[in-house]
């Protein structure tokens, strides 16, 4: 087993969550983490051309394999 990386400055940190940052796609529901529109199930459903970003009103979060939720998506 190999042991975690360790970001050594804020730098760091701030280049490996700006790589990231666009493929966030927040939504009332659940978070979209929209790495590859192949997988994208809102896009099949739509039969989208658009290929660029998700349609997250579209998303059964339940089925694509791209959404995470989170205790905030949950009632309290």
């Amino acid at each position: 087993m190999t042991a975690p990386v360790v970001k050594r400055s804020d730098q760091e940190v701030i280049n490996l969550l700006a790589h990231r940052a666009g493929t966030l796609h927040l939504g009332l529901a659940n978070y979209c983490w929209f790495l590859d529109p192949d997988k994208a199930l809102c896009l099949k459903l739509a039969g989208s051309s658009d290929r660029s970003r998700p349609l997250v009103g579209m998303c059964d979060s339940a089925r694509c394999p791209q959404a995470t939720h989170h205790s905030c998506h949950c009632d309290a």
